[in-house]
């Protein structure tokens, strides 16, 4: 192999595994910024769902309903958690009645905090009191 072949190939690699490189950081960026905190588009007219909450919004609710400091998964803040994630699939409902899928997993969310509140007013009733007037959930 001559010198000006052996160049050329050392230059693909180094151009392959540049791009190789950037499309990672690219992808991360994305993943960071985009998929994981706002939107996942389907159906034909790219109706969208938020799927998670971001970031800082999920650390200011834990840090408004935590217990004490260090509290990220207690009851009180899987509720408050749940409850914020209800009322986002809920705003999206009203604007699509026929998403049947969503409106099962809403059910099932409903459900599941239900349960926990159930749980805390077995355990501390002074907890569920200050949780339900804090999300302004019906107390039973």
């Amino acid at each position: 192999m001559n010198f000006k072949a052996q160049n050329t190939k050392n230059c693909k690699n180094f151009v392959f595994t540049l791009l190789f490189v950037l499309c990672a950081f690219y992808l991360e960026y994305l993943k960071k910024y985009y998929l994981i905190d706002f939107i996942r588009y389907s159906g034909i007219n790219s109706n969208h769902i938020l799927i998670m909450l971001p970031k800082d919004k999920k650390k200011k609710i834990i840090k408004k309903s935590a217990l004490h400091e260090k509290d990220t998964g207690s009851a009180a803040v899987q509720v408050s958690l749940l409850t914020e994630r209800i009322n986002r699939l809920s705003d999206h409902l009203k604007k699509n009645q026929k998403d049947k899928h969503s409106r099962r997993g809403l059910l099932k969310m409903v459900v599941r905090r239900r349960k926990m509140l159930d749980y805390l007013k077995g355990t501390s009733e002074e907890v569920y009191v200050k949780v339900s007037k804090e999300l302004g959930l019906k107390q039973k």
